[in-house]
């Protein structure tokens, strides 16, 4: 009996009820049934009876002949190549299904009824070399094991007569390395990014697909996005045309409103609000670009090129004319003017973030610098938690790209010592946190740079005025990195311990 793994949990299943394996391209085996489900495989192919058919491995017996194809139990379409019988013929399985005890003896449950024993369970066990211990005085026989379901903090093993038992927490791992899994919760090796939302392949396009199939195969608006997504990508990948979506917008517009609508998932709120508004976008579209988001930068299943965007970002950025390698980082769209003359005197590089980091418009920035070799970061930030941590995500992010930036952060363009003691008084803004998670960055800023006096306070990078004192404090950053070849550990971002990445 072979393991495999779908929406439900872990199911098992013989070689000849097993129609079809094909590659996902994410680490595992797509699985069709004989009865027409669908599950998966990861790791390697497991050996069995199965032809090559493509990239695709096929009981013949199983397929039917369409025309130029082949259909397996599941619906899916291969190009039709002659195959001969693999001759694949199920071996008999024992009826025994599960073996108890029984006040001194024990109960031996075969397909045909229960059979008393005055045997204890552990003799009679003795007799049936195919039952696998689960718990003291209880057996199953591991190729009539059909499922198994989660039961609160236990686990049922379902077998193929619809009897089934609970195998507690004690007993989980113990059951599980005698079937030769590590645990009963996933198949390893194990990939939460390409299971997350149950994603998997369907024999039929979900964007021009009747409602009332999708209304059957999905259960949530969420489930149905993210195989949207996921349906997307992997046509792609396998070079299928007419799925190619430049933005967010497209997607929205072309593959995912009148689906959520057919699907019964569109709420009213979607139906008159466009994306080019600057109102506050739907539920949906958050969904979508959460989804997507997510695919991209926690799970790391593509980037937003392979996945077909276009760089159509309207980012602010400036390669220097004498020192491109000195990459200015600053979180503000109201700082460009004083970007640019600093950019004018001294050749440096700059970006304008424009707020938290996009890693959408990180991936396609980082095609157009990795060309200047590893960066010096300098920071054009507020002077408080959540600038400093814009410009470290910012390196996070570019690293993930391959733009190497050595020691972090070479410097911050606005700090306390860059004011009077008068402007301070007037203009430093305490720090008052919102949230536990917002106290925690406080005082790890305040452990690192000590505010301003040895106090929670913050100043706005706006503050530094006129462009010419900003020009005074990038002088000297650029003198220290010439004549400094180490760069202070305190600028390093996996000393600070409380950076934050944003998609």
């Amino acid at each position: 009996m072979l393991a495999l793994q779908d929406e439900q949990g872990l199911l098992f299943r013989s070689a000849g009820e097993i129609a079809a394996l094909v590659p996902d391209g994410f680490g595992r085996w797509r699985v069709s049934l004989r009865e027409g489900a669908v599950a998966h495989i990861p790791g390697e192919r497991p050996a069995g009876p199965w032809v090559a058919l493509g990239e695709a491995w096929v009981l013949p017996e199983l397929l039917t002949r369409e025309g130029d194809s082949w259909r397996d139990p599941a619906g899916f379409l291969y190009a039709y190549a002659p195959l001969q019988p693999s001759g694949w013929v199920e071996p008999a399985l024992s009826s025994v299904v599960t073996l108890t005890s029984q006040g001194t003896g024990s109960v031996l449950h075969t397909m045909q009824g229960d059979v008393e024993s005055p045997l204890t369970a552990v003799q009679k066990a003795r007799e049936f070399p195919e039952l696998v211990l689960l718990a003291r005085g209880q057996y199953f026989n591991r190729a009539r094991l059909r499922r198994i379901e989660r039961d609160l903090t236990r686990h049922r093993l379902v077998m193929d007569d619809g009897s089934s038992l609970l195998v507690s927490h004690k007993n989980h791992f113990q059951t599980a390395k005698r079937l030769g899994l590590p645990h009963f919760f996933d198949l390893e090796p194990h990939s939460p990014g390409v299971w997350r939302d149950h994603k998997r392949d369907y024999p039929y396009d979900l964007i021009n697909a009747q409602g009332e199939r999708l209304k059957t195969d999905f259960r949530s608006a969420r489930h149905l996005l993210a195989n949207i997504l996921w349906q997307i990508l992997r046509r792609r990948k396998l070079g299928i045309p007419n799925h190619a979506y430049a933005d967010y917008r497209e997607i929205w517009y072309y593959a995912v409103k009148t689906t959520l609508y057919r699907a019964g998932y569109l709420t009213r709120s979607d139906f008159d609000w466009n994306p080019d508004d600057r109102g506050p976008s739907t539920p949906s579209f958050l969904l979508l670009q959460t989804l997507l988001a997510q695919m991209v930068g926690e799970d790391r299943l593509c980037t937003f090129r392979e996945f077909g965007f276009k760089d159509k970002d309207k980012q602010e950025f400036r390669i220097g004319s004498r020192l491109p390698q000195v990459l200015v980082v600053c979180e503000k769209d109201s700082l460009g003017d004083k970007l640019e003359a600093l950019s004018e005197q001294f050749g440096v590089s700059y970006v304008v973030l424009g707020g938290q980091p996009s890693l959408l418009a990180t991936e396609f920035f980082s095609e157009k610098i990795r060309h200047l070799g590893p960066l010096t970061i300098i920071a054009y930030v507020d002077y408080d938690p959540a600038g400093w941590i814009i410009v470290r995500s910012y390196i996070e992010q570019l690293a993930r790209y391959g733009v190497e930036c050595p020691g972090g952060v070479h410097g911050y363009l606005v700090r306390p010592e860059s004011f009077t003691a008068e402007e301070l008084e007037l203009h430093a803004l305490p720090l008052e946190p919102e949230s536990a998670s917002e106290a925690g960055k406080i005082k790890l800023w305040m452990q690192e740079c000590g505010g301003i006096g040895g106090k929670p306070m913050g100043i706005t990078a706006n503050r530094l005025d006129p462009v010419e004192r900003v020009a005074v404090v990038l002088q000297g950053l650029l003198a220290q990195r010439v004549e400094d070849s180490i760069v202070p550990s305190w600028n390093e971002p996996s000393q600070s311990g409380w950076t934050s990445g944003a998609v």
